[in-house]
């Protein structure tokens, strides 16, 4: 059973790296947060140098989007795949407040 899941995954990233040979990478970035999301539909990129940026970019966006939850929570990270699935980068955002922080 798990044979046949990991080969009929092998068999669908052959078909897409085929298909997908002469475009741009696609990069996933999938978040966690007090949940995780998973990006299923991924970014075209020209590279690993633009990928990263989007990733910097990811994090930044989600402490705009709720800055008050940020604080005192469990870490946060953007999780950067490829097509394949490989993880390839993790940023990790941790807002900590110390003792002397006012509440």
């Amino acid at each position: 059973m798990i044979h046949d899941e990991i080969d009929d995954r092998v068999r669908k990233t052959s078909v897409t790296a085929s298909v997908r040979s002469n475009s741009m990478p696609q990069y996933f970035f999938h978040t966690q947060t007090a949940s995780r999301e998973t990006d299923e539909d991924g970014l075209d990129l020209t590279g690993p140098v633009q990928a990263r940026q989007q990733a910097i970019q990811t994090c930044g966006q989600m402490m705009r989007d709720a800055p008050e939850s940020f604080w005192g929570s469990r870490p946060w990270n953007v999780t950067v795949t490829d097509a394949a699935g490989v993880v390839l980068w993790e940023i990790t955002m941790d807002g900590i407040s110390t003792a002397a922080a006012p509440d």
